[in-house]
């Protein structure tokens, strides 16, 4: 059943979860129709997906929120620039002994 690292499966599996895969896409099928080893290996493939981009997230959701927080500065402080920004993060973080 397995060649290397991959697992090989019969023509017949392969069918069937191509048809569950399509119909789990459009609709006609919910995920609580497909037998428990199938449903347990599309959670199981979710939660490994998710794990995986959760740190690239969490940076994307982090620099975001600088950015916002930039330009939320520089839009309520006139004369201001993102340099005095950075410069006002960096005092406060010094004052705090970080």
């Amino acid at each position: 059943m397995t060649a290397g690292n991959i697992v090989r499966i019969s023509p017949t599996a392969e069918k069937w979860l191509h048809e569950w895969a399509d119909a789990l896409a459009d609709g006609s099928k919910s995920l609580a129709q497909l037998p428990p080893a199938v449903t347990t290996l599309y959670l199981l493939g979710y939660e490994q997906g998710r794990a995986a981009t959760h740190h690239e997230l969490e940076h994307r959701i982090a620099r975001l929120s600088y950015e916002r927080d930039t330009w939320y500065f520089v839009a309520n402080n006139p004369g201001k620039t993102a340099g005095d920004f950075m410069k006002a993060q960096t005092d406060a973080l010094w004052e705090q002994g970080e």
